[in-house]
């Protein structure tokens, strides 16, 4: 539960951001209509899925288009301008200024996964996801043609413009073990194998079909990762002269890394033709829908979860709303309280400590078959061992770091509540592992034991 809620917040805070931009919010709403429209048309209705996927998908490229309207984006503004002061700041952080703008877009993303929590899945989760499938393949396809066109004919820049290496950065923390959860990426992760083994396994028509579903998904996000680094690092300024860079002082950044995204893809988006501020747009939901259509299975799941484990004493969260309300309540305690990249590296430890436990149940399962599992364990542990201390490091940060819920000073009492309680969730985080660490290893003697009579008795 403790690791859903880290996504949640991890997320939330970059998916808030992003929504407050005009472009957005127009577009994705249209983009979540079209997938009600595909489950209805879908399970309802019964139509052709070929001709139910080009309508819906149809509908949600027109509707990111009108988004970027300037009767769409006055909207938009007039919402973003309806609290706090000139610059539409509710209230001061010791991290920045909590806008209006992303404080409300916030509760827009979480209201965004009650919907996918509490509908039956077919009503609103997986028609979502399959439409945001299409636009983000359509979206990925394009982008690659931009960078190979760009490549070759040189209409903008493709070339690496930042150093590969500048400086550490140490605010962070040690390269060991920060580095190995801050790039939470798909490569190897906890959140995967969850959904993998429980919602992408029952909705898969034959089982030999595991394999292209699963390697091709994170085939694709390999993908989606090497096109980041290239809209990351290929331009230093946009076009109209404005900074992305500050290349004096170590190439800090002067937007936020969703601007930077958004920016990279418009570029490439160009070269295929694709107007710039469409093309921007894109890039915005882009994000968004990366973000929300994980956000809002980790709610369903969250409140799967709390309903487990606390059903039996407490009736009440056996309803789902009650269960998912729950969740989103904490989520915003750590959304609006905490500094987001503490709590991004909190979400990474946890998921890829979720991977390391997978990759220990591979190990336990491959001794029970007598065959080598060394190349699942080595790996697992050094994952364990990773996860844990930057965990521990964490934790230690957000206790007695700046602004920490135990170093003193002049901080704001919410402030060092959230950071106490980011604080008290990596060091559950680490105490957990090192008690599934324990028991995995005596389950894999226990399996070696077992199958060496075995194979001594053949």
């Amino acid at each position: 539960y403790f690791y859903l809620l880290l996504i949640m917040g991890a997320f939330g805070a970059v998916v808030a951001g992003l929504l407050a931009n005009p472009v957005v919010p127009i577009g994705f709403i249209i983009l979540t209509l079209a997938g009600v429209l595909a489950g209805q048309m879908t399970y309802r209705w019964r139509m052709d899925l070929v001709m139910t996927t080009v309508i819906t998908v149809l509908i949600a490229l027109i509707g990111i288009w009108l988004g970027t309207m300037p009767w769409a984006q006055n909207i938009v503004k007039g919402i973003n301008g309806l609290a706090g002061d000139a610059n539409g700041v509710l209230y001061s952080t010791p991290y920045g200024p909590m806008k209006w703008s992303v404080w409300f877009w916030g509760i827009v993303a979480l209201a965004f996964c009650y919907l996918g929590s509490v509908l039956p899945i077919w009503r609103f989760a997986q028609p979502v996801n399959y439409v945001s499938f299409w636009f983000v393949m359509l979206g990925i396809v394009g982008s690659l043609f931009g960078v190979a066109i760009a490549s070759f004919t040189g209409v903008t820049n493709a070339a690496f413009e930042i150093p590969a290496y500048i400086k550490f950065t140490n605010h962070l923390g040690p390269l060991w073990p920060i580095l190995f959860v801050t790039i939470s990426c798909g490569a190897v992760s906890g959140w995967h194998s969850l959904v993998s083994t429980s919602g992408t396994a029952r909705q898969l028509e034959k089982e030999t079909d595991a394999k292209p579903v699963t390697a091709g998904a994170m085939y694709t996000e390999a993908v989606l990762a090497v096109l980041a680094v290239v809209f990351a690092a290929t331009a230093l300024t946009k076009a109209d002269g404005s900074v992305l860079y500050d290349a004096a002082n170590g190439y800090k950044l002067s937007v936020g890394a969703g601007g930077i995204w958004i920016y990279g893809m418009s570029r490439f988006l160009s070269v295929v033709g694709i107007p710039a501020d469409l093309g921007g747009a894109i890039g915005g939901i882009f994000l968004t829908v990366m973000a929300l259509t994980v956000m809002q299975l980790v709610l369903r799941f969250m409140r799967v979860a709390s309903a487990e484990l606390l059903g039996d004493k407490i009736i009440a969260f056996k309803n789902p709303h009650v269960g998912s309300l729950v969740a989103i309540a904490f989520t915003l305690l750590i959304l609006w309280t905490a500094f987001w990249q503490r709590i991004w590296v909190l979400f990474g430890g946890a998921n890829q400590l979720f991977a390391g436990l997978a990759l220990l149940l591979v190990t336990i399962w491959l001794a029970n078959q007598g065959k080598k599992y060394s190349w699942a364990f080595w790996p697992g542990m050094f994952m364990y061992i990773t996860t844990v201390a930057a965990l521990l490091y964490t934790a230690w940060k957000s206790f007695f770091g700046p602004n920490g819920a135990l170093a003193g000073g002049d901080t704001a009492a919410a402030f060092r509540i959230g950071n106490g309680i980011a604080g008290l969730i990596g060091l559950f985080l680490a105490i957990a592992a090192i008690v599934l660490a324990m028991d995995g290893l005596k389950s894999l003697n226990t399996a070696r034991s077992q199958v060496a009579p075995a194979s001594s008795g053949d």
